[in-house]
């Protein structure tokens, strides 16, 4: 860039200046035009990267965490009903006699 100032700046230039200035200014516009491509490439290349990644991410959620939301409900519901039959067993085995200790007699039934 300086070499083209300097050269533009010169009211008379032989022709090898000439040739050199012409020179220069297309080595700018060539690398102007790389650093465009360069843009376009990593933008491309971006674009292609992000869109792979939500593939991605919704294949993962519609195959996976779906499942393991389901599993996790699923072990919920089945704590709970062993909680539930645990009090149960709990609350029939409470029958205490009156000098404090658990009853485990069987109940007699009137038949």
């Amino acid at each position: 860039m300086e070499v083209v100032i300097s050269l533009e700046s010169k009211t008379q230039r032989s022709k090898t200046e000439d040739e050199i200035l012409g020179l220069n200014k297309k080595l700018i516009d060539v690398a102007k035009s790389n650093e465009g491509t360069a843009t376009n490439a990593v933008g491309a290349v971006l674009g292609i990267g992000i869109v792979l990644s939500g593939f991605g991410a919704y294949g993962w959620h519609e195959k996976i965490q779906l499942r393991d939301d389901r599993l996790a409900q699923l072990q919920i519901e089945k704590l709970e009903v062993e909680v539930l039959k645990i009090r149960a067993e709990l609350a029939s085995s409470k029958r205490l006699d009156p000098d404090g200790i658990m009853d485990v007699r069987p109940e007699m039934n009137d038949g």
